[in-house]
């Protein structure tokens, strides 16, 4: 639902490209025309893509914009030694309701006409937030879409809770414990609010930025501006005759300041478009390790064990007047409280991400033991075989008889080569930083393991998280007001397939279409 200006800006470059299309002045009619025409062509491509790998996986998530619904779906999967994520359909939900069976029955429908039984036999992870609706073992969309699946006989599908948004639930939790302690999230949005509603104020430190309670980018920018300019938003409140945060509120600013920079970092490196399981889980481990190595007394064990005295440290280091604040403004007792409270918060964050499972059905092996280091590093044959058994019936439909036979042997080449060939070893060993597509192209740059290669970043393409799809939904940022005429139920989708016609079209044409798609 984006304006017709919008539209047409993106319309024009589709239309330039086809020789084809003078908009002039369109109506909703010729819009839509339109971008029926860009879906066919674009789920054309897709179905011809997608009848080239061995399995795919579902990223979905729900929306509403005014009173209009929406199920986006997007595919991600493996071609040529490439991951890739793409949008499939934002199927919109009319008069529907938001309820698992109705969007399964829809996803159902799309992949039937896409590619009938055959696609769906294909699919081998979904992913999608932790709602009820998503994940329920009783009549859940993933469990709707499983069954669908068990029905024709294919079983072996991963489904993952986004990681990200497990995160983020840990870091409100920590928030939250804030609450009590200098009643943090209310007073940071006074916070907010004065330095936007006066002009002197805004004309001497700028305007602070806004902070949203899913967006930890945005607390982190709030607490480094506030930082920054505490001697004048102190003086500012003092000239307005505006009440100031207490000494204790500023300590508590000044040092999860620091930690949610790092959360923000760990947010940032879970959300490129084709991050990995592993990537993610690397991810949240190098967050706990900075606080446990921060705050803990002691790094054995799988409890936390935060240590009062490196709170307090951090407490009264944390910025430049934080020692002034935490040693002539506060008294013990008040010190001693906000010891406890902010240690108490950041053991109950560290045991949050500690207990993070994005999968949630399915072996953590199949989509973390992807990387030839992983293959390597297995201890014997047995692991492969049970990590490629489950997947065989689909690597046969898609390859033949013959490819788990061709895998395995590809994994003893792989491993054997590794131990006698130490050049191969120096290759192996020092594509370890690069990303996962990166690193199997080092590794693979005869094409030796071809076959390897397809079902390993096959695996790794379940994807571990749905920012992706939330993406996809940031296009509604566009709308106009509901009173405006000019909206369109066709312009989401547009914009959508719009911006991957140019790259869906030449990867159709690559594995084979048997009449080109012309551009």
């Amino acid at each position: 639902m984006v304006s017709f200006r919008s539209i047409t800006r993106v319309f024009g470059v589709f239309g330039e490209a086809l020789k084809n299309s003078r908009l002039g002045r369109p109506t909703e009619y010729i819009v839509g025309r339109y971008i029926r025409s860009l879906v066919a062509i674009n789920l054309t491509a897709l179905r011809i893509i997608l009848s080239n790998v061995w399995g795919f996986s579902l990223l979905v998530d729900g929306a509403t914009h005014g009173s209009e619904g929406y199920f986006d779906v997007r595919v991600s999967f493996e071609l040529s030694g490439t991951i890739f994520n793409k949008h499939l359909l934002a199927i919109s939900m009319g008069n529907l309701s938001h309820k698992a069976v109705n969007y399964a029955e829809r996803v159902l429908v799309v992949l039937s006409k896409l590619g009938d039984d055959n696609l769906l036999r294909k699919r081998i992870g979904i992913t999608s937030d932790g709602a009820a609706t998503m994940l329920g073992c009783h009549g859940g969309f993933a469990k709707l879409i499983e069954q669908a699946c068990g029905d024709l006989g294919e079983g072996s599908v991963s489904v993952n809770w986004c990681g990200s948004h497990q995160l983020n639930l840990a870091v409100g939790i920590f928030i939250d414990a804030l609450i009590d302690l200098v009643n943090f999230r209310s007073i940071l949005g006074a916070e907010i609010t004065f330095t936007r509603k006066f002009e002197s104020v805004r004309s001497c430190i700028g305007i602070c930025p806004t902070y949203a309670n899913t967006r930890w980018e945005s607390i982190s920018e709030c607490c480094d501006f506030l930082s920054s300019n505490y001697e004048e938003i102190m003086q500012l409140h003092k000239t307005k005759g505006v009440t100031a945060p207490s000494s204790s509120w500023w300590l508590i600013l000044f040092a999860i300041g620091e930690l949610v920079e790092k959360i923000k970092q760990c947010f940032r490196s879970m959300q490129y478009r084709t991050v990995t399981m592993k990537d993610q889980y690397e991810a949240l481990e190098y967050l706990v390790k900075y606080f446990q190595m921060k705050f803990e007394e002691q790094l054995e064990g799988e409890d936390a064990s935060v240590s009062i005295f490196k709170v307090a440290k951090h407490i009264g280091n944390a910025a430049l007047y934080s020692s002034a604040l935490y040693n002539e403004k506060i008294d013990e007792i008040e010190q001693h409280r906000l010891e406890n409270g902010l240690s108490n918060a950041i053991t109950g964050f560290i045991t949050g991400i500690n207990e993070i499972k994005i999968e949630v059905k399915g072996a953590i092996t199949a989509t973390t033991s992807t990387t030839q280091i992983d293959i390597i590093a297995m201890e014997d044959m047995t692991e492969f075989r049970l990590l490629i058994l489950p997947y065989r019936n689909r690597l046969r439909r898609q390859y033949g008889s013959g490819v788990v036979s061709c895998i395995w042997k590809q994994v003893r080449k792989l491993r054997e080569t590794y131990e006698f060939d130490s050049t191969f070893k120096d290759i192996v060993d020092r594509s370890c930083n690069r990303d996962i597509v990166q690193t199997w192209k080092l590794v693979d740059a005869k094409g030796d393991y071809t076959r390897l290669v397809s079902f390993a970043l096959g695996l790794a393409s379940i994807p571990p998280g749905t920012h992706t799809v939330e993406g996809d939904f940031s296009s509604l940022k566009g709308v106009k007001s509901a009173h405006r005429g000019s909206l369109s139920n066709y312009a989401l989708e547009g914009q959508l397939q719009a911006k991957q016609y140019f790259e869906l079209i030449p990867l159709a044409n690559s594995v084979g279409a048997r009449s080109p798609i012309e551009k």
